[in-house]
């Protein structure tokens, strides 16, 4: 029998007069469905209630359990400068109105300064601001995709993003990167809707998008040159016009006014900085970027990510080219650039989730054309949807219960109200990390690390790494450390275990500072204060300086022996020993007396030793912790020696 035959067999309603009813009822149904479906106001309600839907799935994990932690170094360095901006003076002393890094320009702070003037100052309006920021790049990729492909694209990437647990763990904290994202998508939507209209006040609106995202983030520029190979590569160009260019140029040279002020009012310290954090240097392995996504997404969403892209360039690259070049911009040249971390792939990932979805319609329509599987693709469609929701449960759960800065708030307000308003503080680092104790605990605080970074010290003095020999410099783990604390700077170390997830500056960098911190803490006599606890378990640990000197010292002085005295009397001076402790001194295992130290761990006491006084017999002075020093021989008083 011919096939047409066989089709005929199928579909015509003979033999059973139940089965003609049945179908003429499905019939009734499907043309009913249909006439709804048709109705462009029941269509507009369905997609309206189904991007609801979408809008509060993406903002719940991302407002979920806001602040379970304290804000980072990079969120309280940028945080406080917004402070500063709506004029919170007591921030002056530890923040400064410049990027140290890549991020130069201060639009984010700006946008929470005015938060601050309406809702007033708390630690949870910059997330809050990153959350929302982070929700509305879902709205903005719903409309690219509706532009280019159509409302079922649209609907589906802005799902993808609402549960992409990478988009997430950005949006739950206060860096640039929501902002930066949420204007570059923006810019991308004003070039998608000037592609389908060529209308000119869409040219105007991404050079006016384009400008503000430079502002949030200096690599933003790179929404520049997509444009322009978009336009070059598509036969775009003629429709701009030398008019068009020009206008363009000029709006987006107005919406950057307020970079061009920043970098007039101090443009040498701006280049400076700029210069010094272009230089630095991450050694981790070529493949960073996609390790970092698949620990965060796990391994199913990268995979449609990059096989969507593939499918893409292969057979649409014309229907596809502007996300296909945004997509390599962001990509290449992050993987070029020398610097590396975790947030800064961000603004590519509105793009894969478009081509994700792009491609993921077209085999659904795909399937609708094949006949035998008409009636299993709505329910195919349902099941590719919620496998997709779980698949991202347990990655977006992790996200949600991670605490990558743990317990520093915590411990930055036990030292607001135990510690004096002098007592500095130290902190292991990578640059930032001591600016979040800074910002809750209101006191001067201090790096300790391997950072090529400049360091704002309080007071605003801006203090420039010295490079060692192999490029990592070594100024805030052997220069300034020891210093700091025998000037009595520093009383206070903060040792934690959790680790951000920007990768260092050197590749043993994170444990190498953990251990040297170590050290430093047992040289100078830390005696453990205060512990953060998280669940149970310890997250940060306080210590309080006990003494001025790694190693005390020990000398002393012949004084003239009295009339009628046989024995000789010296004085003795220590210093170096635990602060306000019992010191107790000996003379060849003769205890001479019992003397307390000062608030600098120093001590001055008149000894007379016993006879027989040789010199080779020992004067010691050791501390309630077993720290001694010692001086051999009255001939040889004034020497300091090491400790026994």
């Amino acid at each position: 029998m011919s096939s047409i035959n066989r089709d005929r067999s199928v579909s015509a309603p003979l033999t059973y007069p139940a089965t003609r009813r049945t179908i003429a009822a499905e019939g009734d149904r499907a043309s009913v469905i249909s006439r709804w479906a048709a109705n462009p106001w029941v269509s507009a309600l369905a997609i309206t209630l189904a991007l609801f839907g979408i809008v509060a799935l993406s903002a719940a994990p991302r407002l979920w359990a806001l602040m379970s932690s304290g804000l980072s170094g990079d969120e309280a360095v940028y945080t406080g400068q917004a402070a500063l901006l709506a004029g919170k003076s007591e921030f002056a002393r530890y923040f400064v109105l410049v990027s140290r890094g890549n991020s130069n320009f201060l639009l984010f702070q700006y946008v929470l300064a005015g938060l601050f003037s309406v809702f007033g100052f708390h630690d949870i309006i910059p997330r809050l601001a990153s959350a929302l920021a982070s929700v509305a790049t879902v709205l903005a990729v719903f409309e690219i995709g509706r532009t280019l492909y159509g409302r079922s694209v649209g609907l589906l990437a802005a799902f993808l993003l609402a549960i992409s647990a990478y988009a997430i763990a950005l949006g739950r904290v206060a860096l640039l990167d929501s902002m930066l994202t949420l204007l570059f998508t923006l810019a991308m939507l004003a070039a998608a809707k000037w592609a389908q209209t060529e209308r000119r006040g869409w040219l105007l609106a991404f050079s006016a998008l384009a400008a503000l995202a430079v502002q949030a983030k200096v690599t933003a520029i790179l929404v520049i040159p997509i444009f322009l190979l978009y336009i070059s590569f598509s036969g775009r160009w003629r429709t701009v016009g030398i008019r068009g260019a020009a206008m363009s140029v000029l709006v987006f040279v107005l919406f950057l006014a307020p970079a061009w002020l920043q970098l007039a009012s101090d443009p040498q310290r701006f280049l400076s900085l700029l210069n010094d954090s272009s230089r630095r240097v991450s050694h981790v392995p070529a493949n960073y970027y996609l390790a970092k996504m698949i620990a965060y997404e796990g391994p199913l969403m990268p995979v449609l990510w990059l096989g969507s892209f593939a499918a893409s360039l292969r057979w649409a690259w014309r229907r596809d080219l502007l996300l296909l070049l945004w997509v390599a911009a962001v990509v290449v040249f992050f993987q070029v650039f020398p610097l590396k971390a975790f947030n800064y792939i961000l603004p590519a990932v509105p793009a894969f989730v478009l081509l994700t979805a792009r491609e993921l319609m077209w085999l659904w329509r795909r399937l609708r054309t094949y006949r035998p599987a008409m009636r299993l693709a709505p329910a195919v469609a349902v099941a590719v949807v919620a496998a997709l929701g779980i698949q991202a449960a347990a990655p977006v759960s992790r996200t949600i219960a991670a605490e990558n800065t743990g317990g520093l708030r915590e411990a930055g307000e036990w030292l607001a109200q135990h510690a004096s308003p002098s007592a500095g503080i130290m902190t292991m680092s990578q640059g930032s990390a001591q600016y979040a104790l800074s910002f809750y605990a209101r006191r001067d605080a201090y790096p300790f690390g391997r950072f090529r970074l400049a360091t704002v010290l309080p007071g605003g003095v801006l203090v420039q790494p010295q490079i060692s020999a192999n490029g990592s410099p070594r100024d805030w783990v052997a220069y300034w450390p020891p210093r700091l604390i025998q000037n009595r700077i520093v009383s206070y170390l903060v040792y934690y275990v959790t680790q951000p997830d920007d990768p260092p500056d050197d590749p043993l960098v994170a444990t190498e500072t953990q251990r040297q911190f170590r050290q430093l803490i047992e040289r100078y006599g830390g005696q453990l204060v205060y512990t953060v606890y998280s669940r149970h378990e310890p997250l940060v640990w306080i210590y309080q300086v006990g003494k001025l000197l790694p190693r005390p010292q020990l000398s002393g002085t012949r004084l003239p022996t009295p009339k009628g005295g046989t024995a000789p009397t010296m004085r003795v001076h220590g210093s170096g020993y635990l602060i306000d402790s019992r010191i107790t001194v000996y003379y060849h295992r003769k205890k001479l007396g019992t003397y307390r130290a000062d608030s600098v761990g120093s001590f001055t006491a008149n000894v007379r030793l016993p006879a027989p006084v040789r010199s080779a017999y020992q004067l010691v002075a050791i501390d309630e912790a077993g720290n001694s020093a010692l001086v051999v021989g009255i001939r040889n008083i004034g020497r300091s020696s090491p400790p026994a």
